[in-house]
């Protein structure tokens, strides 16, 4: 199946009147035929199965994006499995190909959530017969029951990948009225399944102690003894008498559904973990739902500088700790507060958590948030008492500069968007703030934490080159911060680095399966989120290109495979030291430095470093 795009076609036709009636000449027709083979790059191919023999797969979404494109284009594959696009223009263009339950897959990529090889096109270049095979996904399927036994209706039931190939794809269904589920479209890959109830689906158990059920008893045996005409008996009204009244004032304890994860444990590293292989079905992964004792929060919100403004609210969030299995077992509730300021969560699990009052003041000497922070450990008794203050939220303040070879300042720095970013999660709070004209700033209402700083700029052609707070640049670096904040620099240029080459395993002969790996020299970089550790996909011309570089020393490194979390994994980097390239980048330096294959390096995971030279 074929795209036609209609805007195209019509300015052809116009074209070919307008020079047929104005010139006529064969030298005009050959100018029309050269101009627009330069505007119409096309790309073909197929989309097939993975199966042995292959199989044309029809009705496939086949996506175009990249390049010169501004707006991405999307065919559907005919029952050969074939597509096209016409009138391309040049540049690099991604081929992503999707259709459930198959797992979608980029042109060129190996795996399943990996980046593909972008398809370099020349004005009006023909790219024909290229081939994306799409793996058939895996389905897991079970039941859900409830304590008791019975089926578990309106269930969350998550899938979580622990491979990094499968990061993207983590996948959410409800239980049927039957308590069943079956996730569907799932990548290879090893799996934790969890089974955790909605708050409007759950189910909150109270346990009475004995003489809290006496008195349950003795009431019933009155309601019981009215309807017959009695007024009770000697031994019910004792027990009454007897009951909860002498016991002093408490709340009843009382149990909830946690998080499961099969096959049925509370506790995220005794998960049994679920591995698939492509096209799947594991039916039977059935997980049996636990009651577990609950807790209260509860405590008080004041403002030293009088009432409290109306819409002050608290919010409770579980601090994730351990493994990524554990944010599962996580939560976030608001509450507000009510006239005395007081507040109460309940059906509150075992475990940390962060509790934080806030409120925004638009009136006023000085509009803002207002909040307040405690953070409480929860075992198995109640936590009251939280006693928690409004203040004025952290400041930071500073100042940007700009650095310019070309282009004048901006005339509007009004526009100019800062955040902070909380790098914990725990945090219901942002910080943002925005630029005065004179290029001064100010993020208000910030809880403690450790933030990311991020800049907006609406006028384009500037990139933030630092923010430098204490000497060190928190770009690089996450920011603590504890109290207010001033004299930070934000320094934005319009020097726009970039370091390009080519990947070739011999003279002139692209080489565009392999990845390569751009990382700085300074172990202090090497974190999981620098900017200063990268990977790229040469495109089918071999070309990769690592933009907006900081100045400093690097190394390059050329792979068969790398996988997302290695970026972070500092003895995987260290491997690649010995047989990497180096290079220096200076500000806003565009450099080439093409690499040659010349040989490979074995890798303890069964990848392999290419050896390069320069």
């Amino acid at each position: 199946m074929t795209q036609r795009t209609g805007s195209g076609w019509c300015a052809r036709v116009v074209w070919t009147l307008v020079l047929a009636g104005m010139v006529g000449s064969e030298a005009a027709s050959a100018w029309f035929r050269q101009t627009t083979a330069s505007a119409s790059a096309e790309i073909s191919g197929s989309v097939m199965t993975t199966s042995n023999p292959p199989a044309p797969l029809a009705r496939v979404l086949v996506t175009a994006s990249g390049g010169s494109l501004k707006t991405s284009r999307t065919t559907i594959s005919d029952e050969q499995g074939r597509f096209a696009f016409r009138d391309l223009p040049p540049g690099n263009v991604t081929i992503v190909a999707a259709r459930p339950p198959y797992v979608a897959m980029a042109f060129g990529a190996k795996r399943p959530g990996r980046p593909g090889t972008a398809i370099s096109l020349a004005p009006g270049q023909r790219v024909p017969n290229i081939s994306i095979a799409l793996p058939r996904g895996a389905a897991i399927a079970g039941l859900i029951r409830h304590a008791g036994g019975e089926p578990a209706v309106g269930v969350n039931v998550v899938a979580t990948p622990l491979d990094p190939i499968s990061a993207a794809h983590v996948l959410q269904v409800t239980t049927d009225d039957r308590g069943e589920y079956r996730i569907f479209g799932l990548p290879r890959g090893r799996y934790a399944i969890a089974a955790g109830v909605t708050e409007s689906a759950s189910a909150v158990l109270t346990q009475l102690s004995e003489a809290e059920m006496d008195a349950t008893i003795a009431r019933l045996q009155r309601r019981t003894s009215g309807l017959s005409g009695s007024t009770g008996s000697a031994a019910g009204r004792t027990a009454s008498a007897s009951g909860p009244a002498s016991e002093p004032s408490r709340r009843l304890a009382t149990y909830g559904y946690a998080p499961i994860f099969y096959p049925g444990t509370p506790e995220p590293d005794r998960a049994q973990i679920v591995e698939l292989s492509e096209g799947e079905e594991r039916a039977g992964v059935d997980i049996r739902l636990q009651f577990s004792r609950t807790m209260a929060v509860a405590g008080r919100v004041s403002n030293p500088t009088g009432s409290l403004p109306p819409g002050t609210q608290v919010t409770l969030t579980r601090i994730q700790e351990g493994t990524t299995l554990s944010s599962l077992a996580g939560s976030r509730v608001t509450r507000p507060v009510d006239a005395k300021g007081e507040f109460q969560f309940t059906g509150v699990l075992p475990g940390r958590y962060r509790v934080v009052a806030s409120v925004r003041v638009t009136t006023g000497p000085r509009p803002g948030v207002l909040w307040a922070l405690s953070d409480v450990a929860i075992a198995d008794d109640d936590v009251s008492g939280v006693v928690m203050t409004l203040q004025e939220g952290i400041r930071l303040a500073g100042h940007s500069l700009f650095e310019s070879r070309s282009r004048a300042k901006p005339n509007d720095l009004t526009s100019m968007l800062v955040r902070l970013v909380d790098t914990t999660g725990a945090s219901s709070i942002p910080g943002s703030g925005t630029s005065r004209a004179d290029g001064t700033f100010e993020i208000s209402g910030i809880v403690p934490g450790t933030y990311t700083f991020t800049s907006l700029l609406r006028e384009a052609g500037w990139q933030l080159r630092s923010v430098m707070i204490g000497g060190r640049d928190v770009l690089d670096f996450p920011l603590e911060i504890a109290g207010d904040v001033s004299g930070a620099v934000a320094t934005f240029t319009d020097q726009h680095a970039e370091l390009s080459g080519t990947l070739q395993s011999a003279p002139n002969v692209p080489a565009p399966d392999y990845f390569v790996v751009v990382f700085s020299r300074d172990h202090a970089f090497w974190r999981l989120g620098s900017r200063r550790v990268q990977t790229a996909r040469p495109n089918t011309a071999g070309r990769f290109v690592f933009p907006d570089l900081p100045a400093g020393d690097y190394l390059l490194a050329a792979l068969t495979d790398v996988e997302p979390s290695d970026l972070g994994d500092q003895g995987f980097l260290e491997a690649l030291v010995p047989g990497a390239v180096p290079v220096s980048m200076a500000d806003g330096e565009k450099k080439t430095q093409d690499l040659r294959i010349v040989g490979r390096v074995p890798m303890p995971d069964r990848r392999e470093q290419i050896r390069s030279r320069r």
